[in-house]
């Protein structure tokens, strides 16, 4: 091979392994972003009364067999109860994950495919989709 065969080859598997690296980082920066918001709202919940564990039976039920199962209706309920009554508590705790969010996150908030695959990640978790859900249930 030629010597310039040789660089060009090196210089190709050099962008080849740096792009693939900064897509894991990325990918790798966004599921711990939408781990850390996640995990806020659930604490947010959980220390504000809501059953977190139930919102979570109901939120994979749900998921998995495309409707409400008669079981879960007084626990709908309930919990849609828990959120209303404690509503501004968990939404200051929920303001101050977002601000953490942004000091922890402040410089991946303008790339798009950091803040598109995070956002997958959180409209299926039950913390952070559930609340939702429970609402659209009781209307």
């Amino acid at each position: 091979m030629k010597p310039k065969q040789i660089i060009k080859i090196i210089f190709l598997s050099l962008i080849f392994i740096s792009t693939k690296s900064f897509s894991q980082s990325i990918d790798q920066k966004a599921k711990a972003g939408a781990d850390f918001i996640c995990e806020c709202s659930k604490t947010a919940l959980s220390e504000n009364g809501v059953d977190t564990a139930k919102l979570l039976e109901i939120y994979n039920s749900y998921q998995s067999q495309g409707t409400l199962l008669s079981k879960y209706k007084s626990d709908v309920k309930t919990i849609s109860s828990q959120m209303n009554s404690n509503y501004s508590a968990i939404e200051t705790e929920i303001y101050k994950c977002r601000s953490q969010f942004r000091q922890k996150f402040s410089s991946d908030l303008n790339n798009k495919v950091f803040l598109s695959k995070m956002q997958d990640i959180i409209n299926k978790n039950a913390y952070t989709n559930g609340p939702k859900l429970i609402k659209d249930l009781t209307n």
